[in-house]
């Protein structure tokens, strides 16, 4: 199974919603303007402590790693 996941929104034109099945996490943007737009989202409960929030900081930042690596068309316009 693929850890990430890209796919067109079906609720707003022009955007796109990045998965980390692993993670549990979301990020949702618009098409040419990611750090305008951004919206994390996580699937799951995540219980909240420093170390979940450091290590859901760290998935973030690999899941754009993973966007900017194999989707850079979707952050450009």
């Amino acid at each position: 199974m693929e850890r990430y996941l890209l796919q067109k929104s079906t609720e707003h034109n022009n955007w796109f919603v990045a998965t980390d099945k692993q993670m549990g996490i979301v990020i949702r943007y618009e098409k040419g303007k990611f750090n305008e737009t951004q919206k994390v989202t996580l699937l799951d409960d995540v219980e909240y402590n420093e170390r979940a929030a450091t290590n859901l900081a760290v998935a973030i930042r690999q899941l754009t790693d993973w966007i900017v690596q194999n989707h850079i068309d979707t952050l450009k316009e």
